[in-house]
């Protein structure tokens, strides 16, 4: 039972990485696409 716990969480842990990972590029590009937005209007 152990063993088959630890096999389920390494899938859960690279699927939050690649979230965080994701959620990070987004932030990133919505600050991006505002600071070009502020830029453009001034």
């Amino acid at each position: 039972m152990k063993v088959y716990q630890k096999t389920q969480e390494k899938p859960n842990f690279f699927i939050k990485f690649a979230g965080d990972l994701f959620a990070a590029f987004v932030v990133t590009l919505l600050v991006l696409m505002s600071v070009g937005f502020l830029i453009l209007s001034v």
